[in-house]
C-alpha cells in the first residue's frame, strides 16, 4: 500500500481523507492556530465532560501523593490541596470553654487578661491553615483583640511561661 505505515495511512494522507476521524479518534487534543491554540478532539471533550469529577479526583490524588512524597513533614496535606467550602462551627467547642470560664478564672495566655464567660475567641494554637481541624487539644480561650491581631501566624513566646498556662490549661481540663 502506498503511502501506508504498516497498514495505516500516515497523518498527511489521513488529514486528507474521509479517515480522518478515525485516526484522530485517539488523538486527546492537536495544536492549532500557529502553534498557540490546543484543541481537544471533541470525542475527548465530550468524554472529559462527561466525567470531570472522576478525572479530577484522581489528578488531585496523584497531586497530594507527589507533594506528600516530596514534603513529607506537612500535616493534613490532602487537605491543604482541596480545603473545605466552609469551615465547620466552633459552638460545641466554644460551649466546653465557657464552661471551663464559668467555673475559674481563666486569663488570656497572650494577653494576660482575664476572660469573661461568652466574651472570648477561640484561638487555633497552631493556625487552622497549618493543621486543617479544629480539634479541642488545638483550641485555647483568648482575648479577641489579641486573637486577631496575632491573625494567622504562630505564637513566638519571649519565656515559658505562655506555654506553661496554655500546658496546665489543657492538663486540668483532660483535654
Amino acid at each position: 500500500m502506498a503511502g501506508t505505515l504498516g497498514g495505516f495511512l500516515s497523518l498527511v494522507e489521513a488529514r486528507k481523507s474521509a479517515d480522518f476521524q478515525l485516526v484522530a479518534k485517539y488523538r486527546v487534543y492537536r495544536v492549532t492556530n500557529g502553534q498557540s491554540e490546543i484543541e481537544l478532539h471533541p470525542l475527548w471533550n465530550k468524554y472529559i465532560r462527561a466525567n470531570l469529577a472522576i478525572i479530577k479526583g484522581w489528578a488531585l490524588f496523584q497531586w497530594a501523593d507527589y507533594l506528600q512524597r516530596e514534603n513529607p513533614n506537612i500535616p493534613a496535606l490532602i487537605k491543604k490541596i482541596e480545603p473545605p467550602v466552609k469551615r465547620a462551627s466552633l459552638s460545641e467547642q466554644t460551649r466546653f470553654w465557657n464552661t471551663v470560664v464559668v467555673e475559674q478564672p481563666i486569663h488570656c495566655i497572650y494577653s494576660g487578661t482575664l476572660l469573661q464567660p461568652s466574651s472570648f475567641a477561640l484561638d487555633h494554637f497552631l493556625p487552622w491553615s497549618l493543621v486543617c481541624h479544629d480539634e479541642l487539644w488545638n483550641l485555647i480561650p483568648a482575648d479577641p483583640r489579641a486573637n486577631s491581631s496575632k491573625g494567622r501566624s504562630l505564637q513566638r513566646f519571649n519565656d515559658s511561661r505562655h506555654q506553661r498556662r496554655w500546658q496546665d490549661r489543657h492538663h486540668k481540663r483532660g483535654v
